[in-house]
């Protein structure tokens, strides 16, 4: 099927539209493109979020991923955190040494995850290591373990990023 280009839309059931809308337009810039007494549909940048009334059933493994510019993501973090929201991270990954995450929830309990594709390892390790204090494990949003050392190996292997 060659007329995939990526993910164009998440759905998921909420308890309270108008808390929802709020959460999403205001801490993370969602648009709406249409909202009914029922049902909105958001976009955070190109992805769709289609939202209907109802009880939400979240579960670990669900959960949104959001890409971020390394050049704005302490920005980014930061305006999360002034809104009130408990953010686990940041997270390297050691399959992956390029990525960092860092994890929340939204009002109903869907695990949220900002994601940041660095062009260096050594923009990897500067993050890790200056915001390593403020990973909350307690709040159960990431079970990758501490990848800062697996991250440091692959820089002393000489790992080549792919953009």
């Amino acid at each position: 099927m060659g007329g995939l280009t990526g993910l164009s839309h998440a759905g998921f059931a909420s308890s309270n539209l108008e808390r929802t809308l709020d959460f999403y337009t205001r801490v993370l810039g969602a648009k709406v493109q249409w909202q009914t007494e029922r049902q909105i549909k958001l976009y955070v940048g190109d992805l769709g979020l289609a939202i209907p009334l109802g009880t939400p059933n979240p579960q670990y493994d669900m959960h949104f991923g959001y890409r971020a510019d390394p050049d704005t993501i302490d920005e980014t973090i930061d305006h999360i955190v002034s809104c009130g929201i408990e953010v686990d991270g940041p997270h390297g990954h050691g399959a992956e040494p390029q990525n960092v995450s860092w994890f929340f929830t939204d009002p109903d309990a869907y695990r949220l995850e900002i994601e940041c594709h660095y062009p260096n390892l050594e923009r990897v390790i500067m993050t890790l290591d200056r915001d390593h204090g403020n990973q909350k494990p307690q709040l159960g949003l990431f079970r990758g373990g501490d990848a800062r050392e697996a991250v440091k190996e692959q820089q002393a292997k000489g790992y080549v990023l792919v953009p």
